[in-house]
């Protein structure tokens, strides 16, 4: 009967990639696991396993490369692209860059290396598409597709653009409607760019932006909204309505405000960004700027496979616009 070793020499390879390939680990690339399935097959080695573990040679591999996933928006977006994938017979591989470009790059050449067959990059606002990252993408002539909340003139790669300017100026108009006139916001470093467009939107309505309100922590997600909350909190005068650059640190701001013994929205109103799963439950129902998910993946799966199928035809830009998710914090 033949074993692990037989498979490995009449495949050239180590035992170790035959038995990551039978067990179909993604990391190994779709030409290997079908030539190592082939042998074994071939060599009528433990067909049942195989059956059992359902090694399939007609599964092709993505590479999926996000900022972090310990926010709800992100781990969210995985799981979506993961779905979607799986309905088209790709495995997924994840990796992280912790916002950090030169990871990013290293991530690129990783990919090229395991033989993924595309790739799409989700970059956070504070990062950016260098002329180092658009070498690598070049050098590995992977299709690539990008997803970005930042306009990028003359990429010639596909992208999906996220206009979160227009998700917050809807999200800011709408508390303006509602009569709010003294609005906060609270951020950390990562969402630099949401703050600037925040300060960009109230002098557009002519509402004055007043530094006491506007908190930058170092800290992130929950706790940050928690800690720049209390800080506010600590003013002689508050504002009456605070915009949170995104959901979980709305979450700790509410945390804050009704540990203080104040109510949400008489006493201020929260606006968060995102929509991720929680934010229906939290509170009254969380009012946020909402991210088009579905489509948003739905779109990259359909743009990137078409690069794939058909690598010369012409690259797409795609802009898709957030919308606001009315609930009872506002």
């Amino acid at each position: 009967m033949a074993i692990l070793k037989d498979i490995a020499d009449m495949a050239q390879v180590s035992i170790s990639t035959v038995s990551r390939a039978l067990q179909n680990d993604p990391k190994i690339s779709y030409d290997t696991k079908k030539k190592i399935v082939s042998i074994a097959t071939s060599l009528g080695y433990s067909k049942h396993k195989l059956k059992n573990n359902c090694i399939s040679t007609d599964w092709n591999s993505v590479g999926f490369i996000v900022p972090e996933v310990t926010s709800g928006y992100y781990s969210h977006l995985v799981h979506v692209a993961n779905e979607q994938f799986e309905k088209k017979k790709y495995s997924m591989t994840i990796k992280l860059t912790n916002f950090d470009d030169a990871t990013l790059i290293r991530h690129i050449y990783s990919f090229n290396e395991m033989q993924v067959t595309c790739i799409i990059v989700i970059l956070d606002d504070s990062e950016n598409i260098s002329d180092e990252l658009l070498t690598a993408v070049s050098i590995t002539k992977l299709p690539v597709l990008f997803i970005t909340t930042k306009h990028i003139a003359n990429l010639d790669f596909d992208n999906l653009y996220i206009d979160e300017h227009k998700g917050i100026e809807l999200g800011l108009k709408y508390l303006v409607n509602k009569r709010y006139k003294h609005i906060g916001f609270i951020g950390e470093r990562q969402t630099m760019a949401r703050c600037s467009v925040y300060k960009d939107v109230m002098e557009s309505f002519s509402l004055p932006v007043r530094d006491c309100f506007v908190r930058i922590s170092n800290k992130r997600n929950e706790e940050a909204g928690y800690e720049s909350m209390k800080e506010i909190l600590s003013l002689e005068q508050l504002p009456d309505a605070i915009f949170a650059s995104y959901d979980q640190m709305a979450i700790g701001a509410i945390h804050a405000i009704e540990e203080a013994g104040l109510r949400i929205p008489e006493d201020i109103a929260i606006l968060g960004f995102d929509d991720i799963p929680i934010a229906q439950y939290i509170n009254k129902g969380l009012t946020t700027i909402r991210n088009p998910y579905d489509d948003m993946i739905a779109i990259a799966v359909r743009v990137l496979l078409q690069r794939v199928e058909h690598p010369e035809s012409a690259t797409q830009r795609i802009i898709l616009k957030p919308s606001i998710i009315k609930r009872g914090t506002t």
